[in-house]
């Protein structure tokens, strides 16, 4: 933050007055001095001696006899320098002189003090105002941060209810896709087991129509004039045989179930049906099944 400086009129006004105070102060300490200087009374000489009297002089020795001095050329005579006249004496200024001088120096004292003080006062007044700015700058500072604060905070919260939001909708999508699912499943397995129903019903009474047991008697026949009798095939043999077959009669698997007989009469039979294929076609086309179950129970 920029600090905002005296104004440069002031400045100046202050330093002129203390300039001309000074000059003031100093002109009125000369006039003063030089004052006292004239109106001081002239020092007199002192001139210290003795008296002498005719006995002193007496019994005094005869003073020594001084030599002639030499004779000297007279040089020719100079022209004298006139000697400058001393300037006229000064006349005192008056004692009005000096008590306005006095108060001029007084008032030019009382303005700087007063210049100082308004100067002062003017630096105490910037200082408030610079303070106050300070602390105006500090609060903007400090609502600016908790608004900012605020902002980020309540955006934290939308983000997060938006979050929520979008997982509880994501849930509740994959539940009812999931069942969805499961209906679709329950209500296909339920068709299929209808269906599956149906067609056991429409076997089995295909199965037990006079066309079924004729069909079921041409395969037993087919297969007992293939079979080969092992030695240990005993006296009332009786298996059940599953043959799985393809269109065309081509038997593709065989297996045995409820059975008297040994490992090897089983082999026997699953090797007669294998001999016998392809098995007889049925009467009515519609007869025909790819997995059939017949009892196999050779006559002695």
């Amino acid at each position: 933050m920029n600090r905002r400086t005296a104004p440069r009129g002031s400045s100046w006004t202050s330093w002129s007055l203390s300039i001309l105070l000074h000059l003031a102060l100093v002109a009125a300490a000369a006039g003063i001095w030089y004052w006292t200087q004239r109106t001081k009374p002239p020092e007199r000489l002192q001139i210290e001696g003795s008296v002498v009297t005719p006995e002193d002089l007496a019994g005094a020795p005869p003073p020594p006899v001084e030599p002639l001095p030499e004779p000297v050329e007279e040089l020719p005579a100079e022209t004298p320098v006139p000697e400058e006249e001393p300037p006229p004496p000064e006349e005192a200024p008056p004692e009005e002189d000096l008590a306005q001088q006095q108060a001029e120096a007084e008032r030019l004292v009382q303005e700087q003090r007063l210049a100082e003080e308004k100067l002062a006062a003017e630096r105490a007044e910037q200082a408030r105002q610079q303070a106050e700015r300070e602390k105006a700058e500090r609060e903007r500072r400090e609502l600016e941060r908790a608004q900012r604060e605020k902002a980020e905070r309540e955006k934290a919260e939308r983000e997060k209810a938006e979050k929520e939001k979008a997982e509880r909708e994501r849930l509740a999508r994959e539940r009812a896709e999931r069942e969805r699912r499961e209906r679709e499943q329950a209500e296909l397995a339920s068709r299929e087991s209808e269906l599956a129903r149906q067609l056991e019903a429409e076997r089995a009474a295909a199965r037990n129509s006079a066309q079924a047991r004729q069909y079921a008697d041409l395969i037993r026949a087919r297969v007992e004039r293939a079979w080969v009798r092992p030695p240990a095939a005993r006296v009332g043999l009786e298996c059940e045989v599953r043959v799985t077959q393809v269109e065309g009669g081509t038997v593709t698997g065989v297996r045995i179930g409820r059975c008297n007989g040994d490992d090897s009469v089983r082999q026997s039979i699953e090797a007669a049906v294998y001999r016998a294929s392809p098995l007889p076609q049925p009467p009515d086309p519609a007869l025909f099944e790819r997995e059939l179950i017949f009892n196999f129970a050779p006559r002695d």
